[in-house]
């Protein structure tokens, strides 16, 4: 069990001092930061002339994030109660972004931890795939895990040990999947179906045993969501709305034109890889899809850092303009691909971390305009269509807003991008 660290007080340098040999202090360094947490996590840089903790990031349970930083640096983690979980100091790798693995820390250790995956019984690598890949695995956990290949019968087929801090590369294709165990109780920690070319998987602690089932990889049933039968409106999650502050003029919400080479930018990366890196879309929390009837697609952002980059490199100084204040990036997802009949209900977004947001319309095929229904702080109701190249700007944690029409296309294809402002606390703080 790792020890948290303790909280240092300030000594007049935040320098990290004892690099590694031949590391200059102050150059430039790229950074990803990785939770492995069931919780979220707040992601702190420390001033390195006093010491103060300035917000850089909100960071959802599984997820990562990027920074352009500098060796020497310091960062620090804490959890929703202020704790602090992690410090880590920004050095030089060989290659590439420097990546540190948000993990759980004391007592609360293993509770902290997110589930291990479902043991999917029919799991099975697609026969016959054509295009070639190669899967790097990176292994974060403190033990050997095993590399199991599924064959296109579903069996498990051993390929290597990979040792703490280690990684692995396999040649693969395009439609094949990868089970890994650890090597001490051949728990399974990881699942992986290869989605693209070149990916890199990694490997960090999950908890065994929780909440975790037996499941297969059949298509879910027809029956729709209890939530989502009867209404077009979420009523669980509003009752934070009254606290939340406006941070906009005008409605709430403003449509506009994507920034200058965004649009082309977007539509190029989605006609370049949605042929090739096209998933499906993992379930949305919270019944607010009709997704277990209608399933979405995805090309997942999360393997696309440098997309990434570029769409909150664009959109960071529109929504500071927009919100007349300094904003801190706190999630982008996409590109989400609704189908033929997905529907999606009125709700509010997280009020911790998406208070300015963007819908960012790449591409559609549809047989009539699908509007986007938002709802004043009076209930009254706007509709809001959107074209390819074009976006809306949003107060997502206190505008209502949903797509309860049916679609009517075969493909709707959408970016989100959210920020708060740097000072923000939640709904009961500000």
């Amino acid at each position: 069990m790792r020890e948290c660290p303790k909280e240092e007080p300030f000594n007049g340098d935040h320098h990290a001092r004892n690099l590694p040999k031949g590391q200059v202090p102050g150059e430039n360094q790229d950074v990803t930061f990785h939770n492995s947490l069931a919780d979220d996590v707040s992601l702190f840089w420390v001033r390195p002339n006093t010491g103060v903790e300035m917000l850089a990031a909100m960071i959802a349970a599984g997820t990562s994030e990027e920074h352009h930083s500098h060796v020497g640096h310091i960062f620090r983690a804490r959890d929703e109660g202020g704790m602090l979980i992690q410090e880590v100091v920004v050095t030089k790798p060989d290659r590439g972004a420097f990546r540190a693995t948000i993990t759980p820390c004391g007592e609360s250790e293993k509770a902290s931890l997110p589930a291990c995956p479902d043991e999917i019984i029919n799991l099975r690598s697609k026969a016959g795939q054509p295009n070639p890949a190669e899967v790097t695995f990176k292994n974060d956990l403190a033990e050997d895990v095993n590399i199991y290949w599924m064959t296109d019968n579903g069996i498990e087929s051993f390929r290597n040990a990979v040792e703490p801090n280690g990684e692995s590369i396999h040649n693969s294709h395009i439609g094949h999947a990868f089970r890994v165990r650890t090597g001490s109780t051949g728990a399974l920690v990881h699942v992986v179906t290869v989605n693209k070319a070149k990916m890199t998987v990694y490997l960090a602690p999950c908890a065994e045993g929780k909440d975790s089932k037996l499941v297969t990889d059949e298509q879910p049933s027809d029956k729709m969501p209890g939530n989502v039968l009867y209404k077009t409106a979420d009523d669980t999650y509003v009752a934070h709305i009254p606290k939340m502050p406006k941070i906009s003029k005008g409605p709430g919400w403003l449509k506009m034109d994507m920034p200058d080479g965004l649009a082309e930018f977007l539509k190029n990366f989605w006609d370049k890889e949605k042929g090739r890196s096209l998933v499906r879309h993992e379930s949305i929390g919270g019944g607010y899809t009709n997704q277990e009837v209608v399933p979405m697609d995805k090309v997942d952002l999360d393997f696309f850092t440098p997309t990434r980059f570029e769409i909150v490199k664009k959109m960071r100084p529109i929504l500071q303009w927009w919100t007349n204040r300094r904003l801190v990036h706190t999630a982008t997802y996409g590109l989400r691909i609704y189908r033929r009949d997905s529907m999606l209900l009125t709700h509010v977004d997280r009020a911790e971390t998406h208070l300015a947001s963007a819908i960012l319309q790449i591409d559609q095929k549809s047989d009539e305009g699908w509007p986007l229904e938002v709802l004043t702080p009076a209930g009254d109701p706007f509709e809001v269509f959107l074209r390819a190249g074009e976006m809306l700007l949003y107060e997502g944690g206190r505008i209502r807003h949903g797509r309860p029409a049916r679609y009517n296309g075969s493909e709707f294809v959408n970016v989100f991008t959210h920020f708060c402002p740097l000072d923000w606390q939640g709904p009961n703080k500000y």
